[in-house]
Protein backbone atom coordinates (compact mmCIF):
# COMPACT_ATOMS: atom_id res chain seq x y z
CA UNK A 1 0.00 0.00 0.00
CA UNK A 2 1.28 3.23 -0.93
CA UNK A 3 1.81 5.78 1.84
CA UNK A 4 2.95 9.84 2.03
CA UNK A 5 5.20 11.31 4.50
CA UNK A 6 5.92 15.30 4.91
CA UNK A 7 9.72 16.06 4.75
CA UNK A 8 12.68 18.12 4.36
CA UNK A 9 15.89 17.71 2.60
CA UNK A 10 14.66 14.89 0.25
CA UNK A 11 16.19 14.88 -3.21
CA UNK A 12 18.70 18.13 -3.62
CA UNK A 13 20.60 18.96 -1.07
CA UNK A 14 22.52 22.37 -0.31
CA UNK A 15 25.94 21.84 -1.09
CA UNK A 16 27.63 22.26 2.36
CA UNK A 17 25.07 19.72 4.04
CA UNK A 18 25.74 17.60 0.83
CA UNK A 19 29.40 17.43 1.64
CA UNK A 20 28.72 17.03 5.16
CA UNK A 21 27.37 13.46 4.40
CA UNK A 22 29.66 12.78 2.15
CA UNK A 23 32.29 12.94 4.86
CA UNK A 24 30.56 11.03 7.48
CA UNK A 25 29.71 8.36 4.58
CA UNK A 26 33.63 8.55 4.22
CA UNK A 27 34.31 7.49 7.85
CA UNK A 28 32.10 4.78 8.03
CA UNK A 29 33.05 3.47 5.26
CA UNK A 30 37.03 3.35 5.88
CA UNK A 31 36.15 1.84 9.67
CA UNK A 32 35.82 -1.71 10.02
CA UNK A 33 32.10 -1.50 9.53
CA UNK A 34 32.82 -0.25 6.24
CA UNK A 35 32.11 -3.63 4.39
CA UNK A 36 28.90 -4.06 6.02
CA UNK A 37 27.54 -0.39 5.63
CA UNK A 38 24.73 0.05 2.97
CA UNK A 39 24.67 3.89 2.54
CA UNK A 40 21.46 5.71 0.83
CA UNK A 41 21.26 7.23 -2.46
CA UNK A 42 21.98 11.08 -1.68
CA UNK A 43 18.52 12.24 -3.08
CA UNK A 44 16.57 9.56 -0.45
CA UNK A 45 17.95 10.85 2.36
CA UNK A 46 15.48 13.21 4.40
CA UNK A 47 14.27 13.90 7.87
CA UNK A 48 10.61 13.32 8.65
CA UNK A 49 8.44 16.14 10.21
CA UNK A 50 5.66 14.20 10.79
CA UNK A 51 3.87 11.03 9.34
CA UNK A 52 0.74 11.06 6.81
CA UNK A 53 0.95 7.26 7.25
CA UNK A 54 -2.46 5.75 6.89
CA UNK A 55 -4.35 2.72 8.51
CA UNK A 56 -5.25 -0.41 6.48
CA UNK A 57 -9.07 0.78 6.66
CA UNK A 58 -10.61 0.79 3.41
CA UNK A 59 -11.63 4.13 2.13
CA UNK A 60 -10.61 5.86 5.08
CA UNK A 61 -7.87 8.59 5.75
CA UNK A 62 -7.24 7.84 9.43
CA UNK A 63 -3.33 8.70 10.89
CA UNK A 64 -1.93 5.23 11.44
CA UNK A 65 0.66 6.99 14.60
CA UNK A 66 -2.22 8.54 15.91
CA UNK A 67 -4.14 4.63 16.38
CA UNK A 68 -0.71 3.26 17.44
CA UNK A 69 -0.33 5.71 20.06
CA UNK A 70 -4.03 6.29 21.29
CA UNK A 71 -5.97 3.49 19.95
CA UNK A 72 -7.82 6.48 17.86
CA UNK A 73 -9.19 7.09 14.64
CA UNK A 74 -8.42 10.38 13.38
CA UNK A 75 -9.42 11.27 9.77
CA UNK A 76 -6.72 13.77 8.75
CA UNK A 77 -7.35 16.75 7.29
CA UNK A 78 -5.36 17.05 4.09
CA UNK A 79 -6.73 20.89 3.40
CA UNK A 80 -4.73 21.89 6.54
CA UNK A 81 -1.93 19.79 6.40
CA UNK A 82 -1.30 21.33 3.02
CA UNK A 83 -1.64 24.97 5.13
CA UNK A 84 0.66 24.17 7.68
CA UNK A 85 3.39 22.36 5.89
CA UNK A 86 3.10 25.84 3.71
CA UNK A 87 3.02 28.09 6.32
CA UNK A 88 6.00 26.46 7.87
CA UNK A 89 8.31 29.15 9.39
CA UNK A 90 11.61 28.63 9.31
CA UNK A 91 13.94 26.88 11.35
CA UNK A 92 17.73 26.84 11.76
CA UNK A 93 19.09 23.12 12.23
CA UNK A 94 22.67 22.79 13.46
CA UNK A 95 24.01 19.21 13.16
CA UNK A 96 27.01 18.30 15.10
CA UNK A 97 29.15 21.04 17.60
CA UNK A 98 28.49 19.65 20.43
CA UNK A 99 31.38 19.14 23.16
CA UNK A 100 31.07 15.65 25.40
CA UNK A 101 30.23 17.50 28.41
CA UNK A 102 27.82 20.09 26.79
CA UNK A 103 24.05 19.88 28.23
CA UNK A 104 22.31 22.83 26.25
CA UNK A 105 19.55 20.48 26.34
CA UNK A 106 18.97 16.48 26.58
CA UNK A 107 17.29 14.52 23.86
CA UNK A 108 15.29 11.05 25.12
CA UNK A 109 17.46 12.10 28.51
CA UNK A 110 20.96 12.12 26.53
CA UNK A 111 23.48 14.92 25.63
CA UNK A 112 23.18 15.97 22.67
CA UNK A 113 26.95 14.61 21.75
CA UNK A 114 25.96 11.46 21.82
CA UNK A 115 22.40 11.75 20.15
CA UNK A 116 24.32 13.78 17.10
CA UNK A 117 25.47 10.24 15.71
CA UNK A 118 24.30 6.91 16.53
CA UNK A 119 24.24 3.23 15.60
CA UNK A 120 21.12 1.76 16.28
CA UNK A 121 21.52 -1.86 16.54
CA UNK A 122 18.33 -3.33 16.79
CA UNK A 123 17.25 -1.66 13.55
CA UNK A 124 21.08 -1.67 11.84
CA UNK A 125 20.36 2.14 10.96
CA UNK A 126 23.04 5.06 10.82
CA UNK A 127 21.15 8.28 11.96
CA UNK A 128 22.48 11.86 12.43
CA UNK A 129 20.31 13.97 14.42
CA UNK A 130 20.10 17.48 14.42
CA UNK A 131 18.27 20.80 16.32
CA UNK A 132 16.97 23.99 15.96
CA UNK A 133 18.13 26.97 17.46
CA UNK A 134 18.85 30.80 16.91
CA UNK A 135 21.96 31.89 16.90
CA UNK A 136 23.54 28.83 18.95
CA UNK A 137 20.80 29.28 21.52
CA UNK A 138 19.44 25.89 21.87
CA UNK A 139 16.77 27.39 24.33
CA UNK A 140 13.99 27.02 21.25
CA UNK A 141 14.89 23.62 19.83
CA UNK A 142 11.37 22.64 21.65
CA UNK A 143 9.95 25.10 18.42
CA UNK A 144 10.16 21.80 16.30
CA UNK A 145 7.74 19.83 18.47
CA UNK A 146 5.24 22.41 18.32
CA UNK A 147 4.97 22.52 14.72
CA UNK A 148 4.81 18.75 15.00
CA UNK A 149 2.08 19.31 17.50
CA UNK A 150 -0.03 21.59 15.35
CA UNK A 151 -0.09 18.97 12.67
CA UNK A 152 -1.67 16.41 15.02
CA UNK A 153 -4.04 18.91 17.04
CA UNK A 154 -5.25 20.96 14.06
CA UNK A 155 -4.77 18.30 10.67
CA UNK A 156 -5.41 15.01 13.09
CA UNK A 157 -1.90 14.01 11.23
CA UNK A 158 -0.07 12.95 14.40
CA UNK A 159 3.88 12.71 14.69
CA UNK A 160 4.86 9.44 15.37
CA UNK A 161 7.17 10.52 18.75
CA UNK A 162 5.44 12.51 21.80
CA UNK A 163 7.76 15.50 22.78
CA UNK A 164 9.23 14.90 19.91
CA UNK A 165 12.05 18.09 18.66
CA UNK A 166 14.91 15.76 17.00
CA UNK A 167 15.56 16.48 13.38
CA UNK A 168 16.52 13.07 12.43
CA UNK A 169 18.44 11.62 9.15
CA UNK A 170 19.12 7.81 8.77
CA UNK A 171 22.49 7.66 6.31
CA UNK A 172 21.62 3.91 5.86
CA UNK A 173 21.85 0.30 6.72
CA UNK A 174 24.31 -1.81 8.22
CA UNK A 175 24.47 -5.71 6.91
CA UNK A 176 24.29 -8.92 9.14
CA UNK A 177 28.40 -9.11 8.39
CA UNK A 178 30.33 -8.95 11.15
CA UNK A 179 33.36 -6.35 11.25
CA UNK A 180 36.43 -7.59 12.16
CA UNK A 181 39.95 -6.03 12.19
CA UNK A 182 42.90 -7.39 10.67
CA UNK A 183 43.19 -9.53 13.72
CA UNK A 184 40.11 -10.80 13.41
CA UNK A 185 39.64 -9.91 17.12
CA UNK A 186 36.96 -7.03 17.11
CA UNK A 187 33.70 -7.47 17.76
CA UNK A 188 30.43 -5.80 16.16
CA UNK A 189 29.98 -3.62 19.93
CA UNK A 190 33.63 -2.54 19.88
CA UNK A 191 33.52 -1.38 16.06
CA UNK A 192 30.16 0.31 16.67
CA UNK A 193 31.54 2.30 19.48
CA UNK A 194 34.87 2.96 18.14
CA UNK A 195 33.35 4.25 14.48
CA UNK A 196 30.65 6.53 17.07
CA UNK A 197 33.37 7.79 18.94
CA UNK A 198 35.20 8.83 15.67
CA UNK A 199 32.30 10.50 13.70
CA UNK A 200 31.36 12.42 16.72
CA UNK A 201 34.62 13.82 17.36
CA UNK A 202 34.35 15.20 13.58
CA UNK A 203 31.00 16.35 14.32
CA UNK A 204 32.87 18.54 17.32
CA UNK A 205 34.70 20.27 15.28
CA UNK A 206 32.95 20.76 11.96
CA UNK A 207 29.53 21.89 12.47
CA UNK A 208 27.06 22.81 9.90
CA UNK A 209 23.73 24.28 10.10
CA UNK A 210 20.53 23.80 7.47
CA UNK A 211 17.46 26.09 7.08
CA UNK A 212 14.54 24.22 6.98
CA UNK A 213 11.85 26.51 5.05
CA UNK A 214 8.60 25.12 3.27
CA UNK A 215 10.96 25.74 0.18
CA UNK A 216 12.84 22.14 1.66
CA UNK A 217 9.77 20.73 2.32
CA UNK A 218 8.14 17.68 0.23
CA UNK A 219 4.60 15.80 0.60
CA UNK A 220 6.65 11.90 -0.76
CA UNK A 221 4.29 9.41 -1.80
CA UNK A 222 6.24 6.15 -1.53
CA UNK A 223 6.16 2.25 -1.54
CA UNK A 224 9.46 1.27 0.71
CA UNK A 225 9.95 3.39 3.98
CA UNK A 226 13.57 3.99 3.18
CA UNK A 227 11.87 6.76 0.35
CA UNK A 228 14.10 4.82 -2.28
CA UNK A 229 13.92 6.96 -5.53
CA UNK A 230 12.94 4.79 -8.02
CA UNK A 231 9.77 3.67 -5.59
CA UNK A 232 8.56 7.59 -3.91
CA UNK A 233 7.19 10.45 -5.31
CA UNK A 234 8.24 13.88 -4.65
CA UNK A 235 5.35 17.04 -4.20
CA UNK A 236 6.90 19.88 -3.16
CA UNK A 237 5.36 21.64 -0.33
CA UNK A 238 5.21 25.42 -2.56
CA UNK A 239 3.98 23.24 -5.94
CA UNK A 240 0.53 25.66 -6.57
CA UNK A 241 -0.66 22.45 -8.62
CA UNK A 242 -0.39 20.36 -5.11
CA UNK A 243 -3.67 20.59 -3.73
CA UNK A 244 -6.06 18.32 -1.02
CA UNK A 245 -7.35 15.85 -3.55
CA UNK A 246 -3.89 15.56 -5.02
CA UNK A 247 -2.89 14.12 -1.34
CA UNK A 248 -5.62 11.99 -1.12
CA UNK A 249 -4.67 10.25 -4.74
CA UNK A 250 -1.36 9.35 -3.73
CA UNK A 251 -2.59 6.62 -1.64
CA UNK A 252 -4.18 4.92 -4.70
CA UNK A 253 -2.67 1.55 -6.11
Amino acid sequence: MAQVTLVALYGHKPPQFARYLNTINQLIQRSPLGPSFRPYALEQIHATIVGLERTATQGAFENANRLAAASERATMDFERALHLARTFPPLTVRFGGFEPDARPFLSQGRQPYVRSFQVNCQQGKVIIIGWHHQGGDFNVHHDLWVLRRRFGEEANVWPKYAEDSDLFITLGELTAASPTDPTGARSDAAAIEALEATVRRQLVKHPVDVRITPAALSFVRYLEPTLASLTSTALPVLDSALSAPSLAACYEA
